[in-house]
């Protein structure tokens, strides 16, 4: 059986949910809006055993109808860039996700699969006392055919972004491209 301390970071860990349990028996959680407002079953999967629940959670109307159907559009920042590459505690924390989630609608985000794109961190810096970081440029460069090989249809062999996302289905709303600005998205390149 599935304890309440297993259940609560489950529903932490893979839905990205502030949690909290009211009671002994019982867990609350909120969450961004989904695809439809109303009941959702949810599933938490352990080693041992997946626990299905009909209609244990209940996606809520948005704040206002304007926001039934909300796309992000902008540049590196709202695509998710932090450290030079884009990463899944950047995507949720966009300013897409965040006018998304406070306005309560639903905004799929295209997190990528953890480790795609190495992320400049503490053990990359150089020594004291400068403490130089290296080229954002030489950094992603040294890892792009790894990167590569990874945003390959694992049947095909063609190439698509998506294949570096954890829901290579999922249709993203979120628009923002790197290194872009208003004059390219209103005019093109």
């Amino acid at each position: 059986m599935v304890g309440r301390a297993q259940v609560l970071l489950l529903l932490l860990l893979f839905t990205g949910c502030a949690a909290t349990p009211p009671e002994q028996t019982t867990v609350s959680a909120s969450h961004l809006r989904g695809p439809v407002s109303g009941p959702v079953e949810v599933t938490v999967e352990t080693a041992e055993e997946t626990l299905v629940v009909e209609g244990a959670f209940t996606y809520d109307d948005p704040v206002d109808p304007v926001f039934e159907r909300f796309f992000a559009v902008g540049a590196s920042l709202t695509m998710g860039v932090q450290g030079g590459v884009p990463t899944t505690h950047g995507a949720l924390a966009s300013p897409g996700a965040v006018l998304a989630s406070l306005s309560g609608a639903y905004l799929p985000q295209p997190l990528l699969k953890p480790g795609l794109f190495p992320a400049i961190g503490p053990l990359d810096m150089g020594p004291p006392p400068g403490c130089e970081a290296p080229s954002v440029v030489d950094f992603v460069t040294n890892a792009a055919l790894e990167v590569l090989t990874t945003l390959s249809d694992p049947e095909t062999g063609e190439f698509g972004f998506q294949w570096g996302r954890l829901t290579p289905e999922l249709m993203p709303r979120n628009l923002a491209v790197g290194d872009s600005d208003m004059a390219d998205l209103l005019h093109g390149i």
